[in-house]
């Protein structure tokens, strides 16, 4: 199953996907289900680290240009991010730099995104794949979830493309290789509820809650809607 890192990184070449500020659900997420930020530097733990660890410990999978990796490290967790474009880790490296956040810079992973994660069982607390499980086949998603699922001790978040949207509609859940300039050549994977729930079957991960955004103008004929879904760890 071809990841298409090739075309990934040609993508980033075009300067496509540089977005520099994290996604508000994203943060949202930490916030309700990881560490409330209760001032200016002040925060509480809503998911508590393991006995023998004081911090916690966040994986960003298909991390990009590292938003999300430097926002783990502005709610103080220890902040890891794994991605398949050289390219991307490239600016993450420098958007990492520029922060102050220069530790983070050796926790950023080149993964082949077929091969297992290179960290051990449960060393994440927590996890993120945000816009990266709906881009390849939902085969290898599946996989990706596994593997999620082995390294991840307690909770992940997810956001996924719905097939609601301009050009398709609320139960199209198909694959197609985009042919627009936009990311030319890498996959789309689309998703209904079914699909979503089907994405986690078999793994200890319960969806706690999931909703789906739907962004539609009202001056153009536009219609774009994402799934977000919070997972945690059966006990």
């Amino acid at each position: 199953m071809n990841t298409r890192s090739d075309a990934w990184n040609a993508s980033y070449e075009r300067g496509e996907n540089y977005a520099f500020y994290p996604k508000e659900e994203t943060v949202k997420f930490l916030n309700r289900s990881i560490r409330k930020r209760t001032g200016v530097e002040t925060f509480r733990d809503i998911l508590t680290p393991p006995p023998g660890r004081t911090r916690l410990r966040g994986l960003d999978f298909g991390c990009g240009i590292g938003r999300h990796v430097a926002l783990f490290e502005e709610f103080g967790v220890e902040a890891h991010g794994v991605e398949i474009s050289r390219r991307s880790l490239d600016v993450a490296r420098r958007l990492l730099a520029a922060a102050g956040q220069t530790a983070a810079i050796d926790r950023l992973r080149l993964v082949d995104g077929e091969s297992p994660l290179p960290f051990e069982a449960g060393y994440f607390d927590f996890a993120t794949a945000c816009g990266v499980l709906d881009s390849m086949p939902f085969a290898l998603a599946r996989r990706c979830v596994a593997e999620l699922d082995r390294v991840v001790r307690s909770t992940l978040f997810v956001d996924l493309i719905s097939g609601d949207d301009s050009n398709h509609h609320l139960e199209f859940a198909g694959e197609t290789v985009v042919e627009t300039p936009h990311e030319r050549d890498t996959i789309q994977s689309y998703f209904n509820f079914e699909r979503v729930r089907e994405l986690f079957a078999g793994t200890r991960f319960e969806i706690r809650s999931a909703r789906l955004m739907t962004e539609q103008s009202l001056t153009e004929r536009f219609r774009y809607s994402r799934y977000h879904v919070t997972l945690e760890k059966r006990r």
